[in-house]
């Protein structure tokens, strides 16, 4: 494989972790939210998925920009700059369909628990379509596909659990 396409593949790699992440813990703040929507209005949900998507972002940068200059001992070029925005973008990418949600929340045509729900359900659909396929690889058979995707199922949702408790 060419240099150039291995790299591309690595940024899409970095990208998806990230976005995984993302959808993981704004999985888990929506979880908790919905556990006192009746307590919520839209703007504090709303500011609290801003909050934390904007957090994990900043939070995420801050930390490529330390460890870079910690391992090599100088600032980040611009290059690197350029790769941590792309890369980065998916943490703030997992928080449009919760402000999706939010929005039609706010403009009437649903209330904010169904809102709350939808997106959840987004999440877990989104999900699975990513653990579905990184279950099925080229050199495992069906069966070994299914126990891996069955552990992932089982990783996620004790994660999400333990995200959800800490609220």
């Amino acid at each position: 494989m060419p240099k150039e396409a291995l790299k591309s593949q690595q940024v899409y790699v970095d990208y998806l972790k990230e976005r995984i992440y993302g959808v993981l813990t704004l999985m888990a703040v929506n979880v908790g939210l919905l556990m006192s929507a009746e307590k919520l209005t839209i703007a504090y949900a709303s500011i609290t998925i801003v909050l934390t998507t904007f957090g994990l972002w900043g939070a995420s940068m801050l930390a490529s920009y330390t460890a870079h200059r910690v391992a090599h001992d100088s600032a980040l070029s611009a290059y690197r700059w350029g790769h941590e925005l792309v890369v980065h973008r998916g943490l703030v990418l997992a928080g449009l369909p919760s402000l999706l949600m939010l929005m039609l929340a706010g403009l009437g045509f649903i209330d904010l628990s169904t809102a709350l729900l939808a997106d959840i359900a987004l999440s877990v659909v989104s999900l699975l379509v990513t653990l579905a396929k990184s279950a099925k690889t080229k050199e495992n058979s069906l069966k070994t596909a299914v126990v891996v995707g069955v552990a992932h199922c089982i990783v996620v949702s004790v994660i999400i659990l333990l995200k959800s408790l800490a609220k």
